[in-house]
């Protein structure tokens, strides 16, 4: 207090009101610690899952980024209050030095009258160095309600900290916050958010259903359980199986589902809206197959199912055991790491599964025999592939027996360098790719050709030379042909009277064996249609005015053509 008695000296303002006593400032340090305290106690695997809030990398100032993803909460009070102690627990190592927030907006519509309490309270119970260390908050897809709240958000937030907020409009924008590329930044989206932004910039959102493996990992990658970029619609089906009620379902993968239950689930993944408790949890699971068997390429790629035909040919009638396990083994070092992340992930799920058998009557044998077509499909399925099926069923028991002790050697071989280097197993992939492309190619042009009546024959060097000559000469000769139609058709046009040949300084026999040679010419189908596609019939009566124009008449009186008019302008005649 001043000695005069007068009124205590103004507290000193910070960005975010007025500065709090040493008094106040100690019970909310000691309020956060036990919020902390709490906080270490619980549970936060479901935020974990749905990537409510995490560092996602560092900006050129050396400030560490933190991404909240706003859409994954709902307004209930309960939930709001365990999203709050997450935050802390998770923040509390970030908040020590300054830091930036990313907050996205997308699908978040909180009109709850309990909010605004909420938030303010949230404010009053976080020590100072939240608010001191924040340098900048980014807002993606902001509403307008939310520009609303934060306008009124003014009556105990000073004004000052507005300047830390800056909306954006498009994901790609955050590039220069993160410091990361436009494709690893959009992997940190959840697609509920990248299918929002899609369609609100009028651009066909990306289809999950049938989209290959890589794909969906280049835009939809997650890293989950140790395994890297997997896709995000698998890792939400795995979770919605993964709680133990739905994995005590009996004959969990057999089940039929009726349409409208089915339904839901895909046009929910579709959507990129979270999957709901569902009490029909084999509609889940049929989704589940229906999104692996609808994958392009099968998760060991169609390599798998040829190396099963070959050992079933060296084999025959039965492969053993332990040469599938090596099959399975090399089958795995080959496969892409997207690929192999992803087996590994769904192995899991898999193996829970068949921990489970007692109750849901879910053995080895019979998740082989359910998921061998996600694993091991042919490019077509022939008779002859049809004789595998059975390779690759046992292959795929196998691999789910000895999932663990395969996983482990594979992993090793990478660490050590004896497995495939990810860029040579990317190389192979590519390669593998193109040369199936070539095939697929080389067939459809066999099948077009066998349905014209086309018989194949090897074709060396000098036929083909020799064919392509042909065809240019061909069209030389059909050039000619119409070069020699024309310029007939132009004779009104020679001011001297002369006949063709005189005006080209040929003899009337040089030109007449031109027109006889001409005739005689049959060319290939090819040229003939584009001939008879771009021939003109120019024997008539206004060839002179569509060769060169209509006649008008110059200031002088003397009447030219468009064409000696334009030429006669450039310095031409």
């Amino acid at each position: 207090m001043p000695r005069d008695g007068g009124p205590p000296p103004a507290r000193l303002e910070t960005p975010f009101g007025p500065m709090p006593n040493s008094e106040q400032e100690r019970a909310v340090e000691e309020q956060y610690r036990e919020l902390l305290i709490e906080a270490q106690r619980e549970d936060f695997e479901d935020f974990d899952q749905d990537r409510l809030l995490r560092r996602v990398s560092t900006d050129d100032l050396g400030r560490p980024v933190v991404m909240l993803i706003g859409g994954v909460l709902s307004p209930d009070v309960e939930e709001l209050e365990r999203a709050f102690l997450y935050v802390v627990k998770t923040l509390d190592g970030v908040v020590d030095r300054p830091y930036v927030v990313v907050y996205c907006h997308t699908h978040v519509n909180w009109l709850s009258p309990s909010l605004y309490s909420f938030i303010q309270s949230c404010h009053t119970s976080l020590p100072r160095k939240y608010r001191k260390n924040l340098t900048q908050l980014y807002v993606v897809h902001a509403t307008l309600t939310f520009r609303t709240l934060m306008n009124f958000a003014t009556a105990f937030v000073s004004s000052k900290f507005f300047h830390k907020i800056e909306y954006i409009e498009r994901l790609g924008e955050l590039s220069y916050v993160t410091g990361l590329p436009a494709a690893q930044l959009q992997r940190l989206f959840p697609y509920s958010i990248q299918r929002y932004e899609a369609e609100l910039h009028g651009v066909t959102p990306l289809r999950l259903f049938g989209t290959p493996l890589e794909v969906l990992a280049d835009h939809l990658g997650v890293d989950t359980d140790g395994c890297s970029q997997v896709p995000e619609p698998i890792v939400r089906l795995v979770n919605a199986l993964s709680d133990l009620d739905s994995l005590k379902t009996r004959r969990l993968f057999f089940l039929q589902s009726d349409s409208a239950p089915l339904y839901s689930v895909v046009r929910e993944l579709e959507e990129g809206v979270m999957l709901p408790d569902m009490d029909e949890v084999c509609a889940v699971a049929v989704a589940f197959k229906l999104f692996l068997n609808s994958l392009p390429e099968p998760l060991l790629t169609f390599n798998a199912f040829t190396t099963l035909e070959r050992l079933k040919d060296e084999h025959s009638p039965y492969v053993p055991r332990e040469v599938l396990s090596g099959a399975v083994r090399q089958l795995l070092m080959d496969a892409p790491p997207i690929n192999f992340g992803t087996v590994k992930f769904l192995l899991g799920l898999l193996s829970r599964v068949a921990n489970c058998a007692r109750f849901n009557e879910m053995s080895i044998k019979k998740l082989a025999e359910v998921f061998a077509p996600a694993f091991f499909r042919p490019a077509d399925m022939t008779p002859e592939a049809s004789d595998v099926i059975q390779v690759a069923n046992e292959a795929m028991a196998v691999l789910l027996a000895d999932q663990r002790s395969l996983l482990a050697d594979v992993e090793i071989s990478m660490r050590s360098g004896e497995g495939r280097e990810t860029a040579e197993g990317e190389r192979r992939h590519r390669s593998r790719a193109k040369e199936r492309k070539r095939e697929t190619s080389a067939d459809a042009r066999r099948t077009r050709d066998s349905e014209a009546g086309v018989i194949n024959r090897d074709v060396s060097a000098v036929s083909v030379k020799t064919e392509y000559i042909e065809t240019v000469l061909s069209h030389i000769d059909a050039f000619r042909r119409q070069l020699v139609d024309y310029a007939r058709d132009l004779r009104s046009l020679i001011s001297t009277g002369d006949s063709l040949a005189e005006f080209a300084d040929m003899t009337a026999a040089q030109m007449r064996q031109i027109e006889e040679e001409l005739s005689r010419v049959r060319f290939p189908p090819a040229v003939e249609e584009r001939v008879a596609r771009h021939r003109r019939p120019l024997r008539d009566s206004s060839v002179s005015e569509r060769v060169e124009g209509g006649v008008v008449t110059l200031a002088d009186g003397k009447r030219v053509t468009e064409a000696d008019l334009a030429l006669s302008v450039h310095g031409l005649i």
